[in-house]
């Protein structure tokens, strides 16, 4: 079963990592942009991308008119490419709140770019963010144990 990580956490990244892997401390991003999304992959092409599953309301990808089914692309003119829910994590783990982020979606056979500015993380996504995203580390972790 896939995880969603709905509107806690995708794209509601981390701060910078270099301190916290010191300490063993993670702590919640600083921007959130209240966007749900997945690491899908194309099994024809063997592509990924980042699916859209759902906003926050008011939030900034809903106030962007991003909605669910939407294909995200390239991030700030990165290639969106994942292979894990932690590479969608990973792949924002600096924005912070007020930064501007330029995202290439696909609806609809139409490409277009959208802007978004992160805001503050909601207090009570805090602790569920940390959660998600230790779990994942922890999957990834023993995904990449030898097998015997």
């Amino acid at each position: 079963m896939k995880s969603l990580l709905p509107l806690v956490c995708c794209l509601s990244l981390l701060v910078p990592l270099a301190a916290q892997a010191k300490s063993g401390e993670i702590t919640a991003p600083s921007g959130w942009l209240g966007l749900g999304i997945t690491c899908e992959h194309d099994a024809e092409t063997e592509d990924s991308f980042l699916l859209v599953h759902g906003t926050a309301p008011s939030g900034p990808a809903s106030k962007a008119d991003l909605e669910a089914g939407d294909i995200i692309q390239q991030v700030n003119g990165v290639d969106a490419g994942c292979q894990t829910q932690l590479d969608v994590l990973e792949l924002f783990r600096d924005l912070e709140a007020g930064q501007r982020v330029r995202l290439s979606v696909l609806r609809a056979g139409e490409r277009r770019v959208v802007e978004l500015q992160a805001t503050e993380m909601p207090e009570h996504l805090e602790a569920m963010w940390v959660r998600q995203y230790r779990r994942l580390r922890t999957e990834d972790a023993a995904n990449d144990l030898p097998r015997r």
